[in-house]
C-alpha cells in the first residue's frame, strides 16, 4: 500500500503489478488513487485489476465516486476520462444515467468516450439521441444487466451483437453456440436458450 503511493513511478508500477496477484482490502483505496496516476501504464494496469475488487464490501461506493469524478467539470480532463474509462471497464449498470448526461456534453473529448462506455454497458446504440437513451433506461433500469446482454444478441448491429454474446458467455459461463454473424433464426434459437436458462437458473445465481 505505501509503495502504491511512492514518488517513483517505477515503484508504483511494480506495486500495482503485485496488487494484481490477489484481492486485499488495504489496497483498494491506494489502487483507486492510481486510476488517476500521471503514468498511463499504471492507470491501465489498475483499470484492469479493479473489477476483481468488486467482492469487497468497501467497493460498493466506488462506482458512485467515479461518476462524481466524471461529472466534475472543474476536474482535469485526464481525471474525468480516467473515471469514464473505469466506469466502462466495471460495466456498472447504475452509472448509465451519468453516462447519458456526459454523452450530451458539448466537449467531444468527454461525449465520445462517454457514449462508447454507454454502448459497451448497455449493448444498445442510440448515438447522441439523449431522449432515446433516457427512454430506454427508464424502461430497462429495473432489469438485470444480464437481461440487457440477452436482448443485445438480436441487435441490428453485428458488432454490438458480437460484444453482447462474448460478454454474456464470459459473465454467465454458459454458451449455447451463439454466433453474431449467424442467420436471424439461429440467433433467435440461441437467445431463447439463454432466456430459458435465465428464468430457470440464471436469475437465482445473479
Amino acid at each position: 500500500a505505501p509503495l502504491l503511493r511512492a514518488a517513483d513511478a517505477e515503484a508504483r508500477y511494480y506495486a500495482a503489478l503485485c496488487a494484481c496477484e490477489g484481492v486485499h482490502s488495504a489496497l483498494l483505496e491506494p489502487l483507486l488513487e492510481r486510476l488517476f496516476d500521471d503514468d498511463a501504464q499504471i492507470r491501465l494496469l489498475v483499470r484492469d485489476v479493479l473489477p476483481h475488487y468488486r467482492r469487497l464490501p468497501a467497493f460498493e461506493p466506488v462506482a458512485e465516486r467515479l461518476c462524481a469524478q466524471a461529472l466534475a467539470a472543474e476536474a482535469p480532463l485526464r481525471s474525468r476520462l480516467a473515471a469514464i474509462d473505469a466506469i466502462s471497464v466495471l460495466r456498472d449498470a447504475a452509472s448509465v444515467p451519468t453516462l447519458i448526461e456526459l454523452s450530451a456534453d458539448a466537449d467531444k473529448q468527454i461525449s465520445v468516450p462517454a457514449l462508447r462506455a454507454l454502448t459497451a454497458i448497455t449493448c444498445q446504440d442510440f448515438a447522441k439521441a439523449t431522449k432515446k437513451w433516457r427512454a430506454w433506461y427508464e424502461s430497462n433500469a429495473y432489469r438485470h444487466r444480464v437481461e440487457w446482454l440477452i436482448d443485445g444478441l438480436m441487435h441490428s448491429d453485428q458488432n454490438l451483437r458480437a460484444s453482447a454474446g462474448l460478454e454474456l458467455q464470459k459473465l454467465t459461463q454458459v454458451y449455447y453456440g451463439y454466433v453474431a454473424a449467424a442467420s436471424k433464426r439461429e440467433r433467435e434459437l440461441a437467445q431463447k436458450r439463454y432466456w430459458d436458462w435465465w428464468r430457470t437458473e440464471g436469475r437465482k445465481k445473479f
